[in-house]
Order: C-alpha cells, then structure tokens, then sequence
C-alpha cells in the first residue's frame, strides 16, 4: 500500500473513532465498529467493568437488599458490605485488556418443563453479547455461545467462563489457539447461567493468555472442578491477563430454576407459584404475597364403584398430584372425602437448607360456594410443627369436593405460617350460623386476628360430575329424577345399566 493509501485508512480509522466517541454506550462494542477498531469498545469495556453502581452487589445494594433479606435469593452476597464493580468483585487487573472477545447466542423455537409445568417458547433468538447491553433471560442463553478473538497463530490462551454475582465458575477451556476454542481443551464443561435473582446479574468471558501448551494432571483438574476461585484458578495454570473481556446480562426465568433443581442446589419454584396464583382475583389473595414454601398435595384414592343416574361407574386407583403453576382439573370421586390427600411441605431456597421450622395452618377452602366470597371450609389443620401435618391439630376434617351444578369451582389449599399458637376454639366464630365452622367463614379476619401469613398453595378445579349426583342423592337425599334429568343415558324407569370405567 502507498502511502496515499495508509494516509486514507488512517483517517478512516481516526473518524470510526470519533464516531464512536461522540455516541458514547456499549454501542462502541458493536461487530460493525469493531471491524474498524476495537479502540472504544476496549476502553468502554474498562469503565463498565469498573463502575460499582451498575449491578445489585454495587452501591445499589442497600436499595435493592433493604435490612433483613439478605437471606433471599435475590440479596445473597458472599462480599455484603463491599460495593463492587465487575473488576473489583473478580479481583481482576484490567490494564493488559488489549483486544475484544466475540460472543453470539441462538436458539429457535423450543419448550422446555419447569416446576412440573410445560413452557413453550415461540420465537428465536439471536444475541450478539456487548458488555453490559440489555437484559436477557436464562433460556435465552442457555445454549453453548459462539466465541473467537484475535489472536496470532502462535499464541496460546485460556478462556474462564465466571457468574460474576454469585462467584461460580461455569467453564473452564484452556490451550486455544488462534482464539477458537473449539481448538482448546476442556477441563469444565461449559454450563449456561442459572441465576438466581431477578435483578440482572453479570455472566462474564475472560480471556487470559498462557505462556506455554498446558499439561493438568487428573488431582490439578479436580481442584479446578472444586474450586470457586478465579484468582487460585489463575495462578494455578499460571496465567496472565485478562487479556478480553466480556459479560451479559442474564436474569432468573423457569429455565433457571428448573436448572437449580436439577443441579440440586435450590428450590425456588414457590416464587413461580407466587405469580400463578396472583392471577386468581381472590380477596384472600393479596398484591403482596410471596410464597416461600413449595407444598404438595397428592391424592391417593383406591379403587371403588358407585351408581349414579343408572350408570355403574368403576373408579380405578390412582394418584393425583395438585400441579402448582397450571390448573389441575380433578374428578370429584379421586378427591372424595375418603381420600384425603397427603400433605408435604419444605421451604424454598437452598435445597441444603430446606427443613421447616416454622408453626403453620393449612386451610382448604371453596371461595365459589358464595356471592358473598365467604368461602366453605374443607379442611382445616392448624399448630403444625416442623412441617409434619400429622403432628398438627385437626380443627375440620376433610371433605371432599360437592360443587352445585353450573360453573368449575376452585378449591385452594393454602399454608400459612403462623407467629403463635392457635386456639382451634375460636374457629367456630369465624363462621356464619348453623354451619359447624364451615361455611360463611371471614378467612380474611381469622387470617388477621391471628397475624398469619401465606407461604405456600396449590389449587384444584371440579365440577359438578357423576360423582356428585351419586352424593346427591344417597347423602342428601335429593330426589333422583331432579338431579338426573337431561343426563345423558338416564331412564327415570332405570331398566338397564351402563358400565362406564373412568
């Protein structure tokens, strides 16, 4: 090239500069100006790294983690007290970063299960990772990224892939050469961001150079397997850097907290179950729950047979598990009162740490037996200790599900964490007259009065089935006629029987 020609390309670069520079923001780290120069997107690169307001274990700390929850999943910080930026929580020395690292994300259309529900995924996604730029969920980034820097051909690297906020290493590659790695070696397997807060939380590449080919023995290899470390994982292997750096922003969906569970780490899906049952627009539900303990439901009835509008109906046995994100829609015979459900209930958060120890009071109730929204006790247990039902006070036994016909009606089982014994004697005055302390019951007061709180729930939808025109009319006794006519195959003559196996 003459030099007319290296006169040209220096102005060139000296206005992609300017450009950048004067539209300040992670835009500089854009594959369109990098191409150019990676310049700007380095020193943009250094001062997001170093910036202690950015992320929730910066200066926002206290703002975000007020007094007191420090404990929750979205506060918990091994380094509470220190305002940290990127660099300082890493401990790392940015001043040797002299190139970019490039990173893209995709994934098509998929689903996924979480929490015992099935999540659909509809549309793509395509991510090309700039330091700090946007905000994006665990899914969609939960597929292996495309990576590759600038390197010469004889020079060796090693890539740290590092959960900034909760200081955890989630890959570690090392003898790369030419910035590909799928040149490297593998000594952790690459496992995509799992966080476990809302608030977005950094997920960074780290590029370190070695100065020679690495050779780590099987004891060298377990260590880096164990450890959390990034400043033992570095001096280790020996290595100098970063020499690039980048990190996206990755927040808490199903995808994460299924990953949670599966890693056994954590439980955290009472939070999910807080934002399914917020949609039920109940007056005992209110804007503020937040469910903090995972409780399940499951039936267990046996086998059993019983006539209803000349129809023989044989009830096989079987299980039945509440779900706790989508609606479990139940037959009235596999919830009757003679199978009452099991009950089981841990708390949410570290599955390590997940032994109740807490009194509580479970309630099931039917809100929809009344215009009023005073609900119909179907159960009520209360004084339960350390999580064992059987060992609480049975103030209502259960009885199983009798809906009028006309609309589903929802049945909640609802767990609430109680600060002081209850004294099962007042129940019966929370109830309206003449109903055994079942009906017209105010939960909302008894909840109040005894400074209850909702932690846990599971909800079951019925409808008025054979099952119950069998209640009907031999517990009731309800003229047959009444309740069976317009029922399909009913003869008021009852001449022959249908079988029907359900």
């Amino acid at each position: 090239m003459d030099s007319t020609g290296l006169a040209i390309l220096a102005v060139t670069v000296l206005v992609m500069e300017a450009i950048v520079l004067v539209k300040p923001g992670v835009s500089t780290c854009s594959t369109d100006v990098k191409k150019y120069t990676e310049k700007p997107c380095l020193e943009y690169t250094k001062k997001a790294a170093t910036n202690t307001s950015t992320y929730w274990f910066g200066t926002n700390y206290n703002a975000v983690c007020p007094k007191g929850s420090a404990t929750s999943f979205n506060c918990t910080n091994s380094r509470q007290g220190t305002a940290d930026s990127i660099a300082s929580r890493l401990q790392l020395d940015l001043s040797q970063l002299d190139r970019t690292v490039n990173i893209t994300y995709t994934h098509g259309e998929g689903s996924y299960q979480s929490c015992g529900s099935k999540f659909r995924v509809w549309n793509g996604n395509y991510i090309e990772v700039q330091p700090g730029d946007g905000v994006y969920k665990a899914y969609d980034v939960h597929q292996f990224p495309r990576i590759q820097w600038h390197a010469a051909k004889s020079e060796l690297d090693s890539l740290i892939v590092y959960d900034v906020g909760n200081l955890y290493v989630h890959g570690i590659y090392v003898n790369i050469v030419h910035g590909e790695i799928s040149s490297g070696q593998v000594l952790k397997s690459y496992l995509h961001p799992i966080p476990p807060q809302t608030e977005p939380n950094p997920f960074a590449f780290l590029v370190f150079k070695q100065s020679s080919s690495l050779s780590v023995s099987d004891a060298t290899k377990q260590m880096l397997l164990q450890t959390t470390d990034l400043a033992a994982i570095t001096k280790t292997l020996e290595l100098t850097g970063p020499v690039a750096l980048n990190w996206i922003n990755v927040v808490r969906d199903p995808y994460a907290i299924e990953g949670l569970v599966d890693l056994h780490i954590a439980d955290l899906c009472p939070y999910l179950e807080t934002e399914a049952l917020l949609k039920h627009n109940r007056s005992f539900i209110h804007s503020v729950t937040l469910l903090d303990v995972a409780l399940s439901v499951t039936f267990n009835p046996s086998a059993t047979t019983y006539t209803s509008c000349c129809s023989t109906h044989t009830v096989t046995a079987k299980t039945v598990t509440l779900k706790s994100l989508t609606p479990t829609y139940v037959d009235t015979a596999d919830v009757r009162t003679e199978a009452a459900p099991t009950i089981s209930f841990y708390k949410a958060g570290l599955i390590s740490l997940n032994r109740v120890a807490d009194t509580y009071t479970l309630i099931c109730i039917d809100p929809d037996v009344s215009k009023s929204h005073s609900p119909i006790i179907h159960w009520m247990v209360t004084n339960i200790p350390d999580g064992n039902i059987q060992n609480g006070q049975t103030v209502l036994p259960y009885i199983g599900p009798m809906p009028p016909p006309g609309k589903n009606h929802t049945y909640f089982f609802l767990l609430y964490k109680q600060p002081s014994p209850v004294d099962a004697s007042t129940v019966d005055g929370y109830a309206g007259p003449h109903c055994q302390g079942r009906c017209l019951f105010d939960i909302n007061r008894f909840v109040a009065d005894n400074h209850m709180t909702l932690s846990g729930a599971r909800w079951m939808i019925a409808h008025n089935d054979a099952y119950i025109r069998h209640l009907y009319v031999t517990q009731r006794g309800m003229d047959e006629h009444a309740i069976c006519h317009g029922v399909s195959g009913y003869s008021a003559n009852c001449h022959e029987s249908v079988v029907v196996v359900g």
